[in-house]
């Protein structure tokens, strides 16, 4: 009886010791025993490229046991191209822009940054230039023009007579013909008199035109500036072109324009 007891208790106390140790559980899918009872190893992989925008990303990953953690990896720096006449300053990753475009800047027609032509520019010395005014109150419309091609260069004046001064069966007879005819400053109309010519000589540096006019006795200079690709604005005016009424029609700060 005493060793029935005996093997009793003893059974009784193995199960008490068995229920108070637990097994360390098996990770059913890997067949691994957890990350706290392993001496880890890790291995390093880049599982998101970092960008200029977002951040990358590492996974460590134990090769004993896998268990894994990440890190963050900083977002890249942007590169930038420098900003040329058309695009701003642009990243050459990730193609995000900053600032402003130069825009060009046309000397001549071309653009001294990435030597563009300018649209629609006409060069000072292949076109007809032209400015306009009245004299003797308005009786006389007087058209300065500017012809330059490769023959050589052409400084002409047009006197044009003002047509309600004309008799009525002369108005009719022009009226019929409004190419001869020229609309100044509102219902008012001229006719052509008559003309004159002479040559000279003209240099064009940095959008500024120096032009010398010589007829007879008469040495006049105009200085023009270049604003726009079909427009000179008029600096300067020195000497006598033609004659005072003539140099009393080309008026500081007027304009000549492109007419051809």
């Amino acid at each position: 009886m005493k060793k029935v007891l005996a093997v009793l208790l003893l059974a009784v106390l193995l199960v008490s010791l068995c229920a108070c140790t637990p097994k360390e559980p098996v990770n059913a899918t890997t067949g691994s025993t957890p990350a706290a009872a392993c001496e880890h190893t890790y291995k390093e992989e880049v599982t998101k490229v970092e960008t200029c925008q977002e951040e990358g990303e590492k996974t460590f990953t134990c090769t004993k046991c896998n268990d894994t953690y990440t890190e963050a990896i900083k977002t890249q720096a942007h590169i930038y191209l420098d900003a040329d006449c058309t695009t701003a300053k642009t990243c050459v990753n990730c193609g995000e822009t900053h600032g402003r475009a130069k825009g060009h800047d046309y000397i001549q027609g071309v653009c001294t940054r990435c030597k563009e032509d300018q649209p629609g520019y006409k060069a000072f010395g292949t076109s007809t230039w032209q400015t306009m005014g009245v004299t003797f109150a308005e009786n006389e419309l007087d058209v300065i023009e500017l012809r330059i091609s490769e023959e050589g260069a052409e400084f002409r004046a047009d006197f044009w007579g003002l047509l309600s001064e004309l008799p009525e069966s002369k108005q009719e007879e022009y009226l019929k013909n409004p190419d001869s005819l020229i609309e100044y400053k509102r219902d008012k109309y001229y006719y052509l008199g008559f003309g004159e010519s002479c040559s000279l000589t003209y240099e064009e540096e940095d959008n500024t035109v120096t032009i010398q006019v010589v007829n007879g006795k008469n040495v006049g200079y105009l200085v023009l500036e270049r604003k726009s690709v079909d427009k000179y604005t008029i600096m300067e005016v020195t000497g006598i072109l033609f004659d005072d009424i003539i140099t009393s029609c080309i008026k500081v700060n007027g304009v000549f324009q492109a007419v051809e």
